[in-house]
This record gives structure tokens, sequence and C-alpha cells, in this order.
């Protein structure tokens, strides 16, 4: 008999405690104020050649915290207009000697956003990691013509 109130005990406690722990933890998570894209990487592709490769993730804040909901609805078609539009427009801007900076890939991502959402929608654009590979100077290149 006293093993089975212990055992009750411990099970109504051990509830309980998960109980506690998913009230917290639903309490302390604060709503989402911006969209974050993260890991997105694109190849340099030329003449059947990969140049060289771009990685980067991004955060877009709305234009005032109204716009959140719409942000967020939108963030899959961010993404994808964003993925599709510098996998294009990357290999025309390419050059050897110089490739699109920081500021260029921002102002891009502003526009491209900007185009994917309804109007005053997005705010800023902030780079949070940001990272330029040139394949042929890091051997990534894939020739193909050697071996």
């Amino acid at each position: 008999m006293v093993k089975t109130i212990a055992v009750l005990m411990l099970a109504i406690l051990m509830s309980a405690g998960a109980v506690a722990e998913e009230k917290a933890s639903k309490e302390n998570t604060a709503p989402q104020t911006d969209l974050k894209v993260d890991n997105m990487i694109i190849p340099v592709l030329m003449k059947e050649d990969v140049q060289g490769y771009y990685a980067l993730s991004f955060t877009i804040e709305p234009k005032d915290q109204t716009k959140i909901a719409d942000l967020l609805k939108f963030g899959p078609r961010i993404q994808d207009a964003v993925l599709h539009d510098l996998y294009v427009i990357l290999p025309v801007i390419w050059n050897k000697d110089e490739q699109p900076g920081l500021e260029a890939m921002k102002k891009r991502i502003e526009k491209v956003a900007n185009g994917a959402t309804p109007k005053d929608t997005v705010g800023q654009v902030i780079i949070n990691e940001f990272q330029i590979t040139d394949a042929k100077k890091q051997g990534l290149d894939g020739d193909r013509k050697g071996g």
C-alpha cells in the first residue's frame, strides 16, 4: 500500500513538473519580430563552370511591427525570389578581378524583397553572414578537363 502511494505521488510530481516546464517555456517564447533567412548558398555558374560561391544569411525587419504578419506570410516567397534573382544576376555581374560586395548584395536583396511583398512591408535588410569564395583560387571549380 505504501509503495502504491509513493508511486502515485511520484507520478503526480513528475507530471506537475512537466506541466510547469511547458508553461514556463510558452511564457518565455517571444513573438517573432523579423524574418531570418539562414544559410543561403548561391553558385556562380558561367560557361558550364563554377566561378565561385556566395554564402549569406540575412534578416529582414518590417517597416513597422504592424507589418510583421505580412512579412512572415511572404517569407517563403521572399526567399525564393532572392535565391532566383541572385542565381540569375550573379553570373552577369561577376568579374574575375572584382565580385559584388556586401553593399551591392544588401541593395539587391532589399529590391527583390520589396518586389515580393505588399507595399511598405519591408523595412531594413541586415546581412548577418556574408562570404565570397572564388572557386578557381580555392580549387573548387570542379575542372572536368583534368584527370
